[in-house]
Order: C-alpha cells, then sequence, then structure tokens
C-alpha cells in the first residue's frame, strides 16, 4: 500500500472511531443508545454533506490539494480533544433539560440537533476530506478514475476502525483517552500528507484545470440522492431488525457495521477494477435493479434470521466468540450482497459526475445529503408508522424504479421483484413464545419493538423479543413492590430514590407510597 492510501486508510479508521465513541457518549444524555446512533449518524451526514458543499469549488481549484487535505485532518484531530471534554457536561445539560418524560417531538428535535451542532465543526471537515483525498490522487497517479480506489481504501479504514475501537479501544482506555488516540492519528496524517507532498511536482489532470464546473445534470442529482436515502435506509431498517435476534450489544451493532462497510469498500474496488468506463444510465439500471433484487432477498433472509441465530450459536457451544460468530453469520447474507451492489453504484455516479464537473465535491455532498435523511425517516418516522416490512420493501422499490428511469430496461424486468413482494409474509415481528403463551399485542416503535404476551392470567412486557419486563401475576407484582419497599424501609430516613432502568413502573409506583420521598 502506497504512503498516501495508508493516510487514507488511518482517517477513514479514525472518523468510524470517532463515530462509536461519540455514539456511547451522547447515549448518556438521550437516555437510549438506539437514539444516539440514529443521532450521531445523522449528525455526521449533515456535517459531512455540508463540508463536501461548502469546499467543493475550493478544492476543486487549490493546485496542492494535500495541504488542503492536511488542514481538514488538522481540524478533525482539534475538535475530537475539544469533544473529549465537551460531551460529559452537554449530556448532563441535555438530560436535565429532557426531563423525565419529554413529548416525542421535543425529545427527537434535541436528539438530532444537539449532536449536529456539537459535532459540526469535525463532521464538516471530514466531508471534504474524501474529495480532497481524490484530486490528490488523481495527481498523484494521473488515474481519472482514482475516485473508486479513494472510496474504498477510506472506507475499508471505516471497518478497521470499528473493530478496533469496540474491541480494543473503547474497553482498554476508555472513551476520553480513545477520543484523544484517535485526535492523534488525524494530526500525524496531516503532518505526513504534507511532508509526502512537499517535494512532488505538481502533475494536473485536464479535470483538475476545470476551474468553473457545471452544475450537476438533473437525472444524475436525483440518482445520486435517492441512492444515499436507500442504502442508508436500509442499513437503519435491518440493523433494527436484527435488534430482536441479536444480544443487543454494542458488539451487535460493530458487526453489522463492518459488514455493511466491508460490502461497501469490496463494490467500489471491484469497479475500480473492472468497470470505469462502463456507459452510465445502462449502468446504473442494472446495478439499481440488482439492488431491488438483493434487499428483497434481504428481507426475506429476516425471517429465518432468529432460528439460524441460534443454529449457528449452538454450534461453537454458546461462547462469547460464537455468539459474535452467529451475528455475523446473519449480517453477511442480509447486509453484504446489497452492500457491495451500492459501492459499486455510488463510485459509477460519483466518477459520472467527476467527468461533468471536475471534482466530486457536489456529488458526495448531494449523495450524503440523502444519507442525511434516512434515519430519520426510516427509523424514526416510517417504521413506527408501517413498520420494518413494508419500509424494506419502499426501499427495495424505489431502487427499481430508479432503475426504469435509469434506462428503457424490458417490460418484464419488474416481474421479479413484484413476484417476490407478493409471496414474502408481510410482518416482519419476531416473538419467541414459551410453552402455553400466546401474544396479546405488538408493536414497533422508534427505539424498540414491544410485544405483550399472555400466559394464563399473567401479562408480561417483552421489548425487542430479549426483555423481560414486569408481569401481572400477584407473585410477580409482590416482588417487583418489594424491591422498592425492602431498601426505603432500611433506611432510617428515605428522601431521595433513584431507579436505574426502565420497565412497567411497578417499583417505581410503590415508592410513591413513602412519604417525604423525593
Amino acid at each position: 500500500m502506497t504512503g498516501p492510501s495508508l493516510l487514507l486508510l488511518l482517517s477513514g479508521m479514525a472518523g468510524l472511531g470517532y463515530q462509536l465513541v461519540w455514539t456511547r457518549l451522547f447515549a448518556l444524555g438521550l437516555g437510549h443508545e438506539y437514539a444516539s446512533m440514529l443521532a450521531v449518524v445523522s449528525a455526521f451526514f449533515g456535517g459531512l454533506t455540508l463540508g463536501a458543499w461548502l469546499f467543493r469549488r475550493w478544492l476543486g481549484t487549490i493546485v496542492r490539494p494535500a495541504y488542503g487535505y492536511a488542514a481538514l485532518e488538522l481540524i478533525i484531530a482539534v475538535w475530537a480533544l475539544v469533544t473529549a471534554w465537551l460531551i460529559g457536561p452537554a449530556a448532563q445539560l441535555a438530560n436535565q433539560g429532557l426531563g423525565i418524560a419529554p413529548s416525542p417531538f421535543f425529545y427527537w428535535t434535541t436528539a438530532f440537533l444537539w449532536p449536529f451542532l456539537t459535532l459540526l465543526p469535525a463532521t464538516v471537515a471530514m466531508g471534504a476530506t474524501l474529495p480532497a483525498a481524490e484530486r490528490w490522487f488523481s495527481q498523484l497517479s494521473g488515474d481519472t478514475h482514482a475516485l473508486a480506489r479513494v472510496y474504498a481504501v477510506n472506507t475499508l479504514g471505516a471497518m478497521l476502525g470499528v473493530l478496533a475501537a469496540t474491541f480494543w479501544l473503547m474497553p482498554t482506555f476508555g472513551y476520553r483517552t480513545t477520543l484523544i488516540g484517535l485526535a492523534m492519528i488525524n494530526a500525524g496524517v496531516a503532518l505526513a500528507a504534507v511532508v509526502l507532498d512537499r517535494r512532488r511536482p505538481i502533475r494536473l489532470t485536464a479535470a483538475d484545470r476545470q476551474h468553473s464546473p457545471a452544475a450537476l445534470s438533473g437525472w444524475l442529482g436525483v440518482a445520486l440522492l435517492v441512492t444515499g436515502l436507500l442504502g442508508i435506509a436500509y442499513e437503519v431498517v435491518t440493523v433494527r431488525v436484527m435488534a430482536q435476534v441479536f444480544e443487543g450489544t454494542v458488539y451487535s451493532f460493530a458487526a453489522a457495521l463492518t459488514v455493511y462497510l466491508a460490502g461497501t469498500a469490496l463494490g467500489a474496488a471491484v469497479y475500480h477494477r473492472f468497470c470505469p468506463d462502463l456507459p452510465l444510465k445502462l449502468t446504473s439500471a442494472r446495478l439499481s435493479y440488482g439492488l431491488s433484487l438483493v434487499c428483497l432477498l434481504g428481507t426475506g433472509l429476516l425471517y429465518v434470521a432468529h432460528p439460524g441465530y441460534w443454529w449457528l450459536r449452538r454450534l461453537g457451544d454458546d461462547s462469547p466468540l460464537a455468539v459474535l460468530g452467529a451475528e455475523l453469520g446473519i449480517a453477511v447474507p442480509v447486509l453484504l450482497p446489497p452492500t457491495v451492489l451500492m459501492g459499486a453504484l455510488f463510485s459509477h455516479l460519483a466518477l459520472t459526475a467527476r467527468r461533468e464537473q471536475g471534482h466530486v465535491g457536489a456529488a458526495l455532498a448531494v449523495n450524503l445529503a440523502g444519507g442525511l435523511i434516512a434515519p430519520p425517516l426510516a427509523g424514526a418516522w416510517l417504521v413506527p408508522a408501517v413498520g420494518p416490512f413494508w419500509t424494506l420493501a419502499g426501499i427495495a422499490m424505489g431502487y427499481l424504479l430508479l432503475a426504469l428511469r435509469s434506462f428503457r430496461l424490458p417490460l418484464w424486468y419488474p416481474a421479479l421483484p413484484a413476484l417476490m413482494l407478493v409471496l414474502l409474509p408481510k410482518s416482519l415481528a419476531i416473538v419467541t413464545l414459551r410453552d402455553g403463551e400466546t401474544l396479546n399485542d405488538y408493536r414497533d416503535g422508534a427505539l424498540a419493538s414491544v410485544a405483550v404476551i399472555e400466559r394464563g392470567q399473567e401479562r408480561n412486557l417483552r421489548v425487542n423479543n430479549r426483555f423481560q419486563m414486569g408481569g401481572t401475576v400477584p407473585r410477580a407484582l409482590r416482588i417487583q413492590r418489594m424491591q422498592s419497599h425492602l431498601p426505603l424501609l432500611l433506611h432510617p430516613k428515605p428522601e431521595k430514590a433513584l431507579f436505574l432502568g426502565v420497565a412497567t413502573g411497578i417499583t417505581v409506583g410503590a415508592a410513591t407510597l413513602h412519604p417525604n420521598l423525593a
């Protein structure tokens, strides 16, 4: 691997490392890790969109893009250090401001705006690094197709960042030290970029000399926006469904994200190697059509995710490594085929935009804007409104419509995805019922899936098919109330009580019977 490629790999590694650490830190203020994940992903895409758009013209004219790239990496490093001391106190303020029972509108407004504004300087700089690196690589090699290679290397680094942050950095060093270490990586990348480029002769390509780029063509802009929206929406919804199967730990999310990034990097690398000169609309149509099929196939695989997970887990004697292997065994067939095609499709569209404009800043900004819309639209609105199945079906149909609009495909092409859609069951509710249990009710919410399970005269609340909350049988009610009464009666003069965890409220309700308790 060349020096600049290694720097880009390290930059991608730091970027996704930041995302995971920031997700954990913001979860302390928002009270829920899934909400924090949606909010931080949206904050990333919002800042990346602004950065790619604001710096698009400057990066298209700068003679030595390596220097611009180094300046952006340095900004990321400095602001990452600021967040190491900023997010903790800000989390306390946000928690106090939200209160005990905020309205959904106030909660989600706070959830999306707070991380967006807090992380904005770093994410804006991140948004401009890919266009800057692409121009730098193009000058180094004279390769006008360098974009797909740059995207593949950076995404591979992001995958390594997920693994390093999850399994080594955060557990070993803690959140603040991890942020400091990642910031040092960005600072080192900035310094190395300047050193590597100091004595290099300037070699401009024809695209580099185009200082007044034209606007994105209408069809290309729409395709970039829609593919950004559909790609991230597919990730958000499938991860949400797999949460009903997986253990619900940080390692579960890391497993899914690793597969998603690996597939995207592989798709971009394959495109760079074999497909850079294919015709625009026909290639876009074929890739989009393939995405409609594999997204529906991935949806179908989710129906067998629960038994498949436990079969794979038992193969490894239920060890911690077997749990992780089972989660990867489910995530790979659901996420890998679509993301390979997503990586190739983005590379194809962005490379076409570079030929039109001389840079990829505007194309990246439009694609990222679609990704920005996806978490609130798919995760916070569509899944609770219509359920995961119809949301995933809508994503597949979105790719199909894009394929049909891209090129005049034969009329029979929609028949296969339509048949798959008809044959698939229309509910993705994953609820494991034991002997004697029946399902009373089931709801998909913005943060979790909730089922009411009946067994005789008893009802229990089960969240994401894994977490059993309180029950209504008298013995269970008595136990839950005693969890409040016993510590309060043992204390000589209780004035305050702290309850960790949220369930049916029976234990909290028992505490209200004690006088003078805040």
